[in-house]
């Protein structure tokens, strides 16, 4: 008994260090609705879920932990019992006294005909509902009493992604001496968006330690993490042949997409309504300038980047479109091409113009080679500069055209999770 009032005392400290943003407390509860409750399912409920609702009736955090009211203003464990049991199609059986609800219609329960800890607690099982049960096929046990549950679910998963005060951790961890220095850098234009160097307004890049996405980072500048004389110094791991095959893509050749003014009005129209803090436009393109890069390449660039570019000449979002300046102000399209074929280690083919940064050392290019819309645009395909190809292995095509790719990447992807004023979703 002491040793789990000394656990419970424990607990209740460690979420008490939680700010009023992040847990809702409730009063205590009423020991005649608790006994009430129990009279009505025929058994106990174990004690250390009735000495926490003595402390609060019930928790909100990421998860809910439901208490006893029998009121009309709370869904409380009463109402849950009901439901569970009577209303719905796949029922608990009655020794199952759901308690957390995981808002895809499953619950942890008290498994209340398998006492634990001198039967003060019972087991904590996990109820699927779209799940059949049978005396073989049981529910997962995941906690052997209740506080365990609190313990593991609402302490420790909040804080693998929050600190107490509800700010949110990063999922990599990067060590001081692997942050440029913020002196050196440009701060980012609009929300989501990475900052530059001031030096010649490249991107600065993300490297993972091990070439895995939940390994330790670096930031670097563009030369440093993939240049001729520095690829090999940080990039640990051989080059790969790329996984994508040209037969891969056949479909590409029986799909068709749109190019036309009004289509481009109808994109144009939706990222104008995006707020100033989500995006940054430019002032129209100088043709002069795109004819010089035209010339300067040897082929044309796709129409329906170039009428992009006759409204704003590149575009800044979460994910950037580079414009074409050729000027010291901007890192544009003249200097991204010459770098990604000259300055770095695994250069791309002359066909492929880049013109979209992940912020990974990859890039979304125009693969000029591969005309589409009766020649009015290109395949766009992503460039992923750790891979090695051929002609048998060629980058992913992500988008039949460039309107497709702002359509997707620049709208769409960002309103999965944020509205048009940046409010996060």
């Amino acid at each position: 008994m002491n040793t789990l009032k000394n656990k419970l005392n424990k607990i209740i400290a460690e979420l008490r260090k939680f700010s009023n943003n992040m847990i809702a407390w409730e009063a205590p509860v009423s020991i005649i609705a608790v006994e009430a409750f129990e009279n009505e399912i025929g058994f106990s409920l174990p004690s250390d879920y009735i000495d926490f609702l003595s402390i609060s009736n019930g928790l909100t955090m990421s998860t809910d932990i439901v208490g006893i009211f029998n009121d009309a203003e709370h869904y409380d464990l009463i109402k849950m019992y009901e439901f569970e049991h009577k209303d719905v199609y796949n029922p608990m059986p009655s020794y199952l006294v759901p308690f957390s609800p995981d808002g895809f219609g499953n619950h942890y329960c008290f498994d209340t005909s398998r006492p634990t800890c001198n039967g003060k607690s019972c087991e904590i099982v996990f109820w699927q509902h779209d799940l059949e049960y049978d005396e073989k096929h049981v529910p997962e046990i995941t906690h052997i009493c209740f506080l365990d549950f609190i313990q593991e679910i609402m302490i420790n998963d909040t804080l693998k992604y929050y600190d107490y005060d509800g700010n949110e951790k990063m999922f990599n961890s990067i060590s001081q001496e692997s942050k440029v220095d913020r002196s050196l850098l440009n701060p980012p234009k609009v929300l989501g968006n990475g900052p530059t160097f001031k030096k010649d307004h490249m991107h600065v890049e993300i490297h993972f330690d091990e070439q895995f996405y939940d390994d330790s980072f670096k930031e670097l500048h563009p030369n440093d993490h993939r240049g001729k004389e520095n690829f090999w110094i940080i990039h640990t791991k051989p080059i790969y042949k790329s996984d994508n095959n040209r037969s891969t893509f056949d479909w590409i050749t029986n799909n068709t997409s749109i190019v036309s003014e009004h289509r481009i009005n109808k994109i144009i129209a939706e990222l104008r309504k995006f707020s100033n803090n989500m995006i940054a436009w430019e002032a129209p393109v100088s043709l002069i300038a795109v004819e010089a890069f035209e010339n300067e390449i040897g082929f044309s660039l796709p129409s329906d980047y170039i009428d992009f570019l006759s409204i704003s000449n590149g575009l800044t979002m979460s994910t950037d479109i580079v414009g074409i300046f050729n000027d010291a102000e901007h890192y544009d399209l003249i200097k991204m091409y010459e770098f990604e074929h000259k300055d770095v280690y695994n250069p791309m083919p002359s066909y492929l113009v880049p013109f979209s940064p992940d912020g990974f050392g990859n890039h979304y290019c125009f693969d000029t080679s591969r005309p589409t819309c009766n020649g009015k645009s290109c395949e766009i395909v992503f460039w992923q500069h750790d891979l090695e190809y051929d002609e048998k292995h060629v980058p992913e095509i992500t988008h039949i055209c460039f309107l497709d790719f702002i359509q997707e990447i620049m709208i769409n992807d960002t309103l999965k999770y944020y509205d048009y004023d940046g409010n996060e979703k």
